[in-house]
């Protein structure tokens, strides 16, 4: 199965030049060869409004930039590598907020996972577009440097 891996760390500034291959045709280009830093109310402008008011609701800006991050990752995967339009991909979130691919419809049972702590943003995703595929795909990262709620090490420490 032909897999795409991503990963972000938010801890790098919204450049354009890293945020380019998220997003194809951003329009904050510097033509003198700086380096421009993307706003991220600009990159809102890339997601469908009500990805976007969901987004402005986190009330921590990390929380947001890893929430925006994992969104244009996600649209991303699907223009890269099933050749959507950007505006015609469509999430909607399950019970537990895990995204759901509510359009284009022909790629509903794409595998894909999303996962953010930290300061890292990662994706992985299936790029066949085989819809009897039985695989699906899990990802998960932990940030150690955070200390992690309910892990017993940390009291080990004192």
């Amino acid at each position: 199965m032909p897999l795409a891996r991503w990963a972000f760390n938010i801890r790098q500034p919204l450049l354009l030049e890293n945020v380019e291959p998220l997003v194809t045709s951003l329009t904050d280009d510097d033509n003198d060869g700086r380096r421009v830093i993307v706003p991220v109310s600009n990159l809102l402008n890339y997601l469908p409004r009500n990805e976007a008011d969901i987004l402005l609701q986190h009330r921590l800006e990390d929380d947001m930039r890893r929430a925006l991050i994992a969104r244009l990752m996600l649209h991303a995967f699907f223009a890269a590598h099933h050749s959507c339009h950007w505006k015609d991909i469509v999430f909607d979130n399950s019970d537990s907020t895990k995204p759901i691919l509510q359009s284009p419809e022909h790629l509903k049972n794409v595998s894909f996972n999303i996962s953010h702590h930290g300061d890292w943003v990662i994706l992985v995703g299936d790029t066949d577009a085989s819809p009897d595929s039985p695989v699906r795909l899990g990802v998960d990262v932990v940030d150690f440097q955070e200390e992690v709620p309910g892990d017993s090490s940390s009291l080990q420490d004192q």
